[in-house]
């Protein structure tokens, strides 16, 4: 049996979506399981936050392996970033530890670490920590920007060239990544679970070591769309998404969301080598767009 978090998450969904369909038992630890539409009829569910504690038993009866997906990297619904990534994987190493679970594989990110400035990047840093001295068998996955049709960024990009009629750039849009796929994250992933000895990092990238500029740029391309890209000042997008985000709630990234877009440690000095070995092709942006 796996227990997989996140399941309701872009990852997690397209992972849930292959694993059930290579007949895979797979119970889903959520919090609102209506948000797994049609998949909960194929599934065991679990229901619980990570940020409250304490996790129900149950939801470990049987597990032999843990793929932690859920994350937060807004503060919302009463509980921090770091409440739910810090805490919440304390608590679910504890729930694995004390259940005899075999294997964990925690959902990083590249450029984790204690003086990142994104405070989702500090946590993970927390978290990973947390997990190589849990005494579990676990892997670290640290993918770079994930992304895919019709998430909160690309949509973000669409409403911004439809409605102010240019697309601003967080700084000066040079901070690099190697954008991936989500649908190849998730297939990375069903790989790793099926793996009899789990290596202790694994890096996901996509193909292509893109710039912000470039990224929205090809995003732009898909849609059809020509406007121009408008480099802003970190301060005023973080003022302007502070109040929007107020306003609109969900529907608006949060300041620590776009934060994220200045760090170029999203892409480091990986390439898609962990990927391939994993027997998985990385598309590029364009040809999953098109």
């Amino acid at each position: 049996m796996l227990l997989v978090t996140g399941a309701t998450g872009t990852v997690g969904r397209a992972l849930v979506n292959r694993l059930v369909a290579a007949d895979r038992p797979v119970r889903c630890l959520v919090r609102d399981p209506t948000k797994l539409g049609d998949l909960r009829a194929r599934v065991q569910i679990a229901i619980a936050d990570l940020a409250e504690p304490p996790l129900p038993r149950a939801a470990m009866r049987g597990v032999e392996t843990v793929v932690h997906l859920a994350s937060a990297n807004r503060d919302a619904d009463g509980a921090t970033i770091e409440e739910v990534v810090v805490g919440g994987t304390a608590r679910l190493v504890a729930a694995a530890r004390a259940a005899g679970v075999e294997r964990f594989v925690f959902f990083s990110a590249l450029g984790a670490r204690p003086w990142a400035r994104p405070r989702l990047l500090r946590a993970k840093a927390v978290a990973e920590q947390i997990v190589r001295e849990s005494g579990l068998r676990a892997t670290i996955v640290r993918p770079s920007l994930v992304y895919a049709r019709g998430d909160r960024y690309l949509q973000t990009i669409e409403a911004c060239a439809r409605g102010l009629g240019f697309v601003p750039l967080i700084g000066r849009g040079t901070a690099r990544y190697r954008p991936i796929w989500a649908d190849d994250v998730a297939a990375c992933a069903q790989r790793l679970v099926a793996l009899t000895s789990l290596p202790a990092t694994v890096e996901l990238c996509g193909p292509e070591l893109l710039t912000q500029r470039q990224f929205c740029a090809a995003v732009l391309e898909a849609l059809g769309l020509g406007r121009p890209l408008v480099p802003m000042p970190w301060p005023l997008v973080q003022r302007a998404l502070a109040w929007s985000s107020s306003l609109a709630g969900d529907a608006v990234p949060a300041p620590d969301e776009a934060e994220l877009l200045l760090e170029s440690g999203l892409c480091v000095d990986s390439t898609a080598a962990d990927v391939r070995s994993l027997g998985v092709e990385p598309l590029p942006v364009a040809r999953v767009l098109s």
